[in-house]
C-alpha cells in the first residue's frame, strides 16, 4: 500500500470518527466555556409539589435574547450557557397563572438559583417576584472564588488601570511585581503563594495566557470589563489547565439601546501625599530627637577634623624650625 493511499484513509477515519462524536454528544457539552454562569432550580406550587412540563423562560432585559427549557419529572430545570447580565425569568403550566421574576442577575461562572412558586389560575392572572435575594450559601457548585462585578469596576480606585489589581478582593489572591519587563503596567497577582504564573486566563472564552513566561498575554482597558471571576480553588475540569487559578473575564457588549461611558483620567504630583511632613507632623519629638542627634554628630565630626588639621599644621611648622636651624649653623 502505497503512503499517500495509507494517509488518505487514516484522514478518513479520523474524520468519520469526529463525526459521529459531534452527533451523539450533547452540544452543551461542546460549548463548554469559561465565560458563561447558569440558571437553575426546582418549580413547586402553593403546597410544595413540584410541577413538571413547566416551560422556563430566560429573556436578556439588554438584548432580549431568550432562552427556553422544560422542567422535569422531578420539576428540576437548568439554563445553561447563559451569558452574564440581568435576566427576566418566566414560568407557564397548565392550571397554574405566570410566574415573572425580575432582576435576576447572572454571573461568569457562577450559578444563579430560583425556585418559583407557583398559584393556581384564577386566583391571580400573573405572580411578579422583583429583587429576590441569592442565597447565602451557594449549594450548586464546589469551587472558591468570587466574582468582581461592573459595579465594582466602575467605583473602587485602581493604581495603573489594570483591571486585574481588583483581584485581590478574592480571598486567597495577592498582588505580585511584575516578573515580565515588557508588562510592568499589567496587573500581577497571585493565589496561594505561588508566583503567579500559573493562572489559567480567558477573555469570553478564549485564551489569554501567556504561555511563554505566565500571567495575562494581552491588557484591556477597564472600560472595556463588564465583569470578571477568580476560581482559586476546585474548580471545574473543563477550566483547568493550569494548577494555580482560574481569571475568566467577560468583555462589554452591546444592547438594544443606544449607549456609551466617558471618563477622565488625572493625576498630579500636587494630590500626592507629602510623606515628610506627615511624619513629621504625627512624630515631632522622635523627629527633633534625630535631629538634634544628626547635628551633635556633624559637629562631632567637624571638630576631629580641625584637631587633625590642627595637629599636621603644628608637625609642618616643627619641620620647618628645624630646617632653619641646620641652614643656620652651616
Amino acid at each position: 500500500m502505497k503512503a499517500s493511499e495509507l494517509r488518505r484513509k487514516v484522514t478518513t477515519t479520523i474524520t468519520a470518527l469526529l463525526l459521529v462524536v459531534y452527533l451523539l454528544v450533547p452540544l452543551s457539552a461542546l460549548a463548554q466555556t469559561a465565560s458563561t454562569g447558569v440558571i437553575t432550580g426546582v418549580v413547586k406550587d402553593q403546597t410544595g409539589a413540584v410541577v413538571p412540563g413547566a416551560i422556563v423562560k430566560a429573556i436578556n432585559k439588554g438584548t432580549g435574547v431568550e432562552r427556553k427549557t422544560t422542567t422535569s419529572d422531578s420539576g428540576v430545570y437548568e439554563l445553561s450557557q447563559i451569558v452574564p447580565g440581568d435576566y427576566r425569568v418566566e414560568v407557564e403550566a397548565k392550571g397554574f397563572a405566570k410566574y415573572v421574576a425580575e432582576g435576576i442577575t447572572v454571573n461568569v461562572l457562577q450559578r444563579s438559583t430560583l425556585d418559583p412558586d407557583l398559584r393556581p389560575a384564577g386566583s391571580v392572572e400573573q405572580v411578579t417576584v422583583t429583587g429576590e435575594a441569592a442565597p447565602l450559601v451557594e449549594t450548586g457548585k464546589t469551587d472558591v472564588g468570587g466574582v468582581i462585578t461592573q459595579r465594582q469596576l466602575e467605583n473602587l480606585p485602581v493604581n495603573g488601570r489594570s483591571f486585574a489589581s481588583l483581584a485581590v478582593l478574592v480571598p486567597g489572591a495577592t498582588l505580585q511585581p511584575s516578573f515580565d519587563p515588557t508588562k510592568a503596567r499589567v496587573g500581577t497577582f497571585s493565589v496561594g503563594g505561588s508566583t503567579g504564573r500559573n493562572l489559567n486566563i480567558t477573555i469570553d472564552g478564549g485564551d489569554n495566557k501567556d504561555n511563554a513566561v505566565g500571567g495575562i498575554l494581552q491588557n484591556f482597558t477597564m472600560e472595556g470589563i463588564q465583569e470578571f471571576a477568580l476560581s482559586t480553588q476546585r474548580f471545574s475540569a473543563a477550566n483547568g489547565r493550569s494548577g494555580g487559578a482560574l481569571l475568566s473575564v467577560v468583555s462589554k457588549s452591546g444592547t438594544n439601546a443606544l449607549h456609551g461611558s466617558a471618563f477622565g483620567f488625572f493625576r498630579h504630583d500636587k494630590f500626592n501625599a507629602n510623606a515628610p511632613k506627615l511624619l513629621a507632623d504625627a512624630n515631632p519629638a522622635r523627629l527633633s530627637t534625630r535631629a538634634s542627634a544628626a547635628t551633635q554628630s556633624w559637629l562631632a565630626m567637624r571638630s576631629a577634623r580641625l584637631n587633625s588639621l590642627s595637629r599636621l599644621a603644628m608637625k609642618r611648622c616643627a619641620f620647618c624650625r628645624s630646617r632653619l636651624m641646620i641652614l643656620s649653623s652651616q
